[in-house]
């Protein structure tokens, strides 16, 4: 059976990755002055799941596991998360189209979307 042609839209995000990991390699965000700040804290003074992950990403890139886990733990799991998707769009095999159906599925994004929230809220309910 033919697969279909391969979606762009995975290419784009992939290269588009690519070019914020090499400048996330070479600039550090915690010395640097123009990383984008959060709106979401800004405007209600919780962090949201995404914050530290300019940090986490800089850490990571530099081989710093468990620092990247301090600066946002939530990143370390969903950027294998996104890598997995758009591996799997590229990989023409039955299991990696049924892992991608899967990982993209409505239970999937409602299990994801209720992991950010739980862990918001346990960040910002819990700290010291």
């Amino acid at each position: 059976m033919p697969y279909p042609p391969r979606p762009i839209k995975p290419l784009i995000i992939g290269l588009a990755l690519l070019l914020l990991c090499t400048l996330y390699y070479f600039i550090d965000p915690t010395a640097a002055g123009w990383p984008f700040r959060c709106l979401f804290k800004t405007l209600t003074g919780w962090d949201c799941p995404g914050c530290g992950s300019q940090r986490a990403l800089h850490a990571l890139l530099h081989g710093q596991l468990s620092q990247a886990i301090d600066f946002n733990p939530f990143l370390c799991i969903a950027l294998p998360y996104l890598l997995l998707i758009i591996a799997a769009s590229y990989i023409r095999h039955p299991r990696a189209q049924r892992l991608l159906r899967l990982a993209t599925s409505l239970p999937a994004a409602l299990a994801y979307i209720a992991a950010a929230l739980a862990y918001t809220l346990l960040r910002n309910l819990c700290q010291p």
